[in-house]
């Protein structure tokens, strides 16, 4: 489901953060946001938007926090991954 969520709404919502932002920033500076925005925030989003039913269905919950943790995380887990494979 997380890699239906990014081939269905990666693009849309990196044009609509384009849109967005090119209305109040110049055209320079929203290309050089679009690429990190797009790779820590909105390919997260997209990915937690269609797995949220699943989760919501087996853990009967859902946690607003895990929205805002995971592209906060994202930045650390590369350099976690490699040291954990190293061990």
């Amino acid at each position: 489901m997380a890699t239906l969520g990014l081939i269905l709404y990666a693009e849309p919502l990196t044009q609509a953060f384009t849109r967005s932002a090119s209305r109040r920033l110049p055209p320079t500076t929203v290309q050089r946001l679009a690429g990190p925005v797009g790779a820590f925030f909105l390919f997260t989003l997209a990915a937690q938007l269609t797995t949220l039913p699943i989760v919501i269905y087996y853990f009967r919950r859902l946690s607003l926090v895990s929205l805002l943790a995971n592209p906060l995380v994202l930045p650390a887990q590369p350099p976690v991954m490699v040291l954990g494979g190293l061990q």
